[in-house]
Formats: C-alpha cells, structure tokens, sequence
C-alpha cells in the first residue's frame, strides 16, 4: 500500500532525507512519475512524429499525394470527420478558455494573497497587541481591591466605629429614649403636684375668705328677722345662708414631692446628654484607638499588591509575542516594499501565460476557420481539383492548425508538466495534509525541523503545546490560557493566594484594643430616687374626699333667690330700721353671691382638672420607673459586658469587607484569565486565511492552469490526425478520377457491374 505524505515524509525527513531508496521514493511518486514518464514521452516522440510525417507528406506519403479518390461514402466520411474535428476543437477551446480565465485568476490571487496577507497581518498584530492589554488591564485592576481597602482602612472610624456605634444604639438609643420619657413623666407629675396644690389653695383662701363674710352676713340677717320689729320675717331662715361644699382638705403629697424635686436635683437631661456624647465619640475613638493597626494592614496591603504584579513576570511569552509582532510587522514591511517586483514578475508570468494561451487559441482558430470556411466552398459535385478557394482555404487552415500543434506542443506539454510536478506536489505534500491536519502533525514530530519547540519559543514551561492543539484550540477560540497550558508556567494559585497576608491582617485586628468610655443612663442616687418615688404611693392619692365636695352645690340656697325674699320682706316691713337693714343685708349678700359666682365657682373645673392630670400622669410612675430601670440594668449589662464582643464581631466584619473586595478580584481574575482572557480566535483565523492565500487563491489557480494546459495539448492529438484527414475533403486536388461514362453503375453482390477505368490527368 502506497504511504500517506505523513508517514512518508516523517522518517524521510528525520533520515535526514536519506532514508529510502529511489524505488521507495519512485514508489511514493509513482502517481508523478507516471504522468512524467507520459509527458516526456509526449515532448519526445511528437516533434519527431511531426518531423516524420512531414518528410512523409513530403514524399506524397501520408496523405501528402494531392489525390483523392472518389468513393460513394466520401460524404459520410467527411461529415464524420467534421463533426469529431469540431468536438475536439470545442473540448479545445473549454481548456483555452478556462486556460485564459486561470491566468487572469493567477494575477489576482496575487493582489487578493497582499490584501488578505496584510489583514491577517493586522489581525494577528492587534490580537497580539491585546493579549498583552488584557493581561495588564486584569493585573491593573488589583488596584481597584487595593484602593477601595485602604479607602475602608482610611476611614475605619466612620466605617467600623459606625458599625459599632449601630449595634451598641440598638441598646443604647431606646434606652435613653425610655429614660427621658420616664423622666418627662416625672416632670410632668411634679409640675402636676404644684399645679393640684396651687389650685386647692386658691379654691380654699376663696371659700375660707367667702365664708367669713358670709358667716358675718348671717348672724346679722338672723338678728334682723329675729328682731320683733321685723313683721312676717318668721318665714325666713339665715341659717340657710351658708356653703354646701367644704373645700378645706386634700391629701398630704408633701414627701412625694420632694422626692420629685430630690430627683429634679439629680439632672438626668445631663446624665443622658453625656452618654449620647459618648456613644456620638465611638468613631472618634476608634480613629484614635487604631492608629497602629491601620498602618501594618496599609504595608500587608501593599504587598498583596506587589504579590498580584508578580503575575506578568511569570508570563514569559509575552515577550515571544512581542518579538513575533515585531518580527511579522517587518516580514509585511518587506513584502509590500517588494510588491512592486512581485508584480512586475507577476506581469511576465501573465504575458508568458496569455502568450501560451493564445498559442492554443491560435490552433483553436485555425480548426475554426477551416470548419466554417470548408463547408462554405464547397461543393458536392465540384471536381476536386476545381474546388473554391474558400474551401481550399479551409484545408489550408486545417493543416496550418496541425502544423502548429506539431510546432507547439512539446513546448506547452514542458510548461503542463513543470507546472504539474510544482502544482501538484504543493496540493498534496502542503495543501491537502494542511487542509486535514496531518500538516501539523509532521511539524509537531519532535526532532523533525532542528530547534523547533513551541513550548521552548513562547518561553513554557511544564507543557507540551503544539501546532496542532493551537490551532484546534484556535479554530474554537479557547482562551489562551488554556491552549497554552500556562497552568504548568505561571503558578497563578501561589499568586492569587493571599492566605497568608490575610492571616497577617487578621492578627493586626485581633491586636485591636478598642476601649470606650463609660456610659451611663442612670446613677445609682438617681435610681434609689425613682424606686422611692414609685414606692411613695404617688399613683395612689386619694382625692375622693374633695371630688366629692366638687359634686355638691357651692351654697346650701341660693343666694340670689334668698336676697329677693329678703327685698321683698324689707318692701313689707314698715320699721324703717329694719326695711334699711333688710336691704343692706340683702345687697351684702347679692354680692357675696355674685363673688361665689365669678371667684369660687371657676375654680372648681380648675382643680377637677389638675386633679384628673395628676392621677392619670401619676399611675404610670410605678410601670415606667420598673420598666425604665429594668431597661437601664439591662443596658448598663450589655455596654458593660458585651461591648467588647461587639467590637471583636465588627471588627471581624470589618476585616471580611476588606479582604472580600481581593476575595472577589481574584475569582474574577482566576475566571477571567483562565476562561475569558485572550481568546485566539484570531489566531485560527490568520492560519485559515494563510491557507486560503497559499492553496485556495495559488495553488488551485495554478493547478487550473495547468490542468487547461495539459487539457488543451492532450487534445491536440486527435485535433491533428481529424484535421490532417478532414483537409483533404476541402483542399483542391492536383488529380482527380476520370470517368468515361456519364455514370456509375452499380449492381448488386449478384450481378456483375461495369467500372470504366478511370485515367489520371493533369
């Protein structure tokens, strides 16, 4: 079995090119070889064959003899013969046709391989250019984690104190919001006291100052109707004229009230202003407090930085990229500072193409001329020897179409093989293993091309890349990453490990010693005060006795009714000592009345209404001092107890936000590096785009060349022999048959028939 190009070209190679034997090689190019042998053959044996048969013609050999004999299936023979004549010369002029059309195909591929190559070019170069952008972009962005933790550590006060400030609030706030409450209570009730007091005071100095008067006015009225002179006053009785309701006690809250004022004393507004100064202080505190640990986690900090620049150091093929850019930018520069040359070669290459092509056009003509030229001079039953000079003229391009194709075929057959064994080669050692990869696999052979290592050229270590699994990896646009394996080059875990500067900033903050200063919401005097007062019976004063005495009527008559009586028993009276005291004593009492009325009588809602305040703001002093002073325990405990965990949790916390900002860098870089980086795409692409430029746009054109070639001077052999016998049906004759009769007889294989001897003439 004949080998593949692969497996004949590895050990031939490595053999250095000494491997096989000539058979073996023969072997493998037996398909060539054959195609040679028949070319040269072909380049050999017809020029002589054309000599021969030219000295052949000469001697009146070969058809050379301007004779034709006249036979009755001449007609068919002819028209036999044209019809092949014109195939061959159509399967001609395909080939001469596609011959033209390969050769202006030929020069475009070469404008089409300078455009497309300096695509690629740039292509490669801007992918290039962008590895190496990405990679720094990703390495940069270890600023961002960098900033924003010294931002954080910049500002532990307001970040971590603030913290702590929230979780100590949670006790502290609604503790001193439930003690100024309570305080306000108490407030309130004392202010209620006073208020209670003031308006019992001045409801009694009213009743006492009204009763005084009163009681004056009735021992006076009763002496006026007890005096003999006084006629009817029998119906009337002073002792009426006195007030119903007794203003005269209240309960004693004396020592209630100087507990009040006793805690009044105490000022808790400034206990509770002072611990909400101090919870207001923790930031400050903490700023203060962290001084040293702020500046040892900035130099950790630092040094991850340092640790996570490392990385690039380690991507040593960087540097190969860069050189390869450098080294393709000047291979573009030269090729295009050449292309002038290339197309000036380009131009002689398309003259000596379109000089062959018209050589075989110059044959295709010749037939075509002769098969439009002979039909048209001729004539069935014309001599031969007086044919029309159109007739005779197409022979004559007959046999100039052969003359030329005994002139030039050797020639194009030399340019078909040449081109062949370059065209043909390149296709199946290049094109055809490139096109199923088994390309990359002779160049992957270790050894075979001498310092060729893709691993040592990019500078890896620990891997072993090679063309083949680039490009595959290529062709699916993988991330570099992974299709250079740069996993066994750069140990990206030991970078982006940051284990041991996390434990370096962990024992930074253990080392934090954050004390705050004392808060307190209640002293224990101001404690021992608010148990006292809720003890003092403060909720439970009995106000039952005057409330009563506010329900009763203020007089025992009324006053102004018992002044009409006493006006109208003085109109009756006619002792004018009593008519006069009477009226004095009735005007006295009018008046009385009117200062009940006006002094005494408003004050009694007055007092209502304190007293109602007081006892609705007073039965709340016992629940709100117990659960005030049991939130104010509870408090103290938590601050005095727990305030130290609080602070070793959000310090933790704290630390956890600053080490989650690298946390999520270095997935994000690991993913990204690994998996989204880079992607070489371009890569696959520039090596199909070379291959389409190597094989698609020159090799398959130059192949098509010379396939028309070959096509076309094949061909000539028949074109030659049908159009050497094709000429001599148009072509005038020098003799001709002579008949001696008008006709030709002809009988059947039974009879016997009679040909006239025919006599050549001149």
């Amino acid at each position: 079995m004949r080998p593949t190009s692969t497996d004949f070209l590895i050990p031939f190679i490595q053999s250095n090119f000494k491997k096989y034997e000539i058979k073996e090689i023969l072997w493998y190019e037996a398909g060539y070889l054959a195609c040679v042998i028949i070319g040269i053959l072909f380049i050999i044996l017809l020029p002589l064959v054309g000599l021969f048969f030219c000295c052949c013609r000469c001697c009146g050999k070969c058809g050379g003899k301007m004779y034709q004999k006249q036979t009755k299936n001449m007609k068919c023979k002819r028209n036999y013969h044209y019809c092949a004549v014109f195939l061959v010369t159509t399967i001609i002029l395909a080939g001469n046709i596609c011959m033209f059309i390969s050769n202006g195909n030929m020069g475009n591929a070469v404008n089409k391989t300078y455009y497309s190559f300096n695509d690629t070019v740039n292509n490669v170069n801007i992918f290039l250019t962008s590895v190496q952008k990405e990679i720094d972009y990703i390495i940069n962005a270890s600023n961002l984690p960098v900033t924003k933790a010294n931002d954080s550590v910049n500002n532990i006060g307001p970040l971590l104190g603030g913290q702590i400030l929230a979780e100590i609030g949670k006790k502290a706030y609604p503790t001193i919001d439930n003690v100024t409450s309570m305080a306000n209570v108490m407030y309130a009730s004392a202010v209620l006291l006073v208020s209670v007091n003031n308006s019992f005071n001045d409801l009694h100095g009213t009743q006492q100052s009204l009763s005084t008067d009163l009681s004056n006015l009735r021992t006076r009225v009763q002496a006026t109707l007890s005096s003999p002179s006084c006629t009817g006053c029998g119906s009337l009785n002073a002792g009426d004229l006195a007030f119903d309701a007794n203003f005269n006690t209240i309960p004693d809250f004396s020592s209630q009230y100087k507990l009040l004022a006793d805690l009044n004393d105490t000022d808790i507004p400034s206990i509770l202003q002072k611990a909400k100064n101090s919870l207001a202080s923790i930031p400050e505190q903490v700023k203060n407090q962290t001084s040293t640990t702020v500046s040892d986690v900035h130099r950790q900090l630092q040094d991850i930085k340092k640790e996570l620049q490392n990385i690039d150091k380690d991507l040593s093929f960087t540097d190969s990229i860069t050189n390869f850019t450098s080294t393709l930018t000047k291979v573009a520069t030269i090729l295009f500072e050449n292309k002038s040359k290339v197309e000036e070669y380009d131009y002689i290459r398309w003259s000596v193409g379109v000089a062959l092509s018209c050589i075989v056009l110059l044959i295709v003509l010749c037939n075509v001329f002769g098969l439009l030229l002979g039909p048209i001079g001729l004539k069935s039953n014309v001599d031969p020897t007086k044919r029309s000079c159109a007739s005779n003229s197409g022979g004559d391009f007959f046999m100039a179409g052969a003359g030329f194709s005994f002139i030039f075929s050797w020639l194009l057959m030399i340019v078909a093989l040449l081109l062949f064994l370059i065209g043909g080669n390149s296709y199946t050692i290049i094109c055809k293993p490139w096109n199923n990869q088994q390309l990359f696999k002779v160049i992957d052979t270790p050894g075979l091309i001498p310092g060729f290592n893709l691993s040592e050229m990019l500078g890896l270590k620990n891997t072993s890349l090679n063309v083949t699994t680039l490009y595959n990896e290529c062709q699916k646009n993988q991330p570099l990453w992974s299709v250079l394996q740069l996993d066994g080059t750069v140990p990206l875990e030991k970078y982006l490990n940051i284990s041991e500067y996390e434990n370096n900033i962990n024992s930074s903050f253990n080392k934090l010693n954050i004390s705050l200063d004392p808060i307190t919401f209640l002293t224990d005097q101001q404690k021992v005060v608010l148990k006292n007062i809720s003890n003092s019976g403060i909720d439970t004063l009995n106000f039952t006795d005057i409330q009563n005495q506010m329900q009763k009527n203020v007089t025992k008559t009324n006053f102004a009714a018992f002044a009409s009586a006493l006006k109208a028993l003085a109109d009756s009276n006619s002792d004018l000592t009593v008519k006069q005291n009477l009226n004095n004593q009735a005007d006295e009492l009018l008046r009385i009345d009117n200062k009940t009325k006006s002094s005494l009588q408003p004050q009694i809602p007055v007092m209502k209404k304190a007293i109602t305040n007081l006892q609705a703001t007073t039965k709340q002093i016992p629940g709100s001092v117990s659960s005030t002073l049991s939130t104010v325990n509870s408090a103290q405990i938590f601050f005095d107890t727990q305030a130290a965990q609080v602070i070793s949790r959000e310090s933790r916390k704290f630390m956890d936000t600053i080490m989650g900002y690298f946390k999520s860098y270095i997935h994000w870089a690991n993913t990204t590096l690994r998996y989204n980086a880079a992607r070489c795409g371009p890569v696959g692409e520039a090596a199909n785009s070379t291959y389409v430029m190597a094989c698609d746009y020159i090799v398959d054109t130059l192949n098509a060349f010379w396939f028309s070639l070959g096509w076309c001077t094949i061909f000539l052999l028949p074109s030659i022999i049908l159009t050497v016998k094709l000429a001599k049906y148009y072509r005038r004759m020098k003799s001709a048959d002579v008949y001696e009769g008008n006709g030709l007889e002809m009988t059947t294989n039974s009879q016997q028939f009679l040909i006239p001897r025919a006599a050549a003439k001149t």
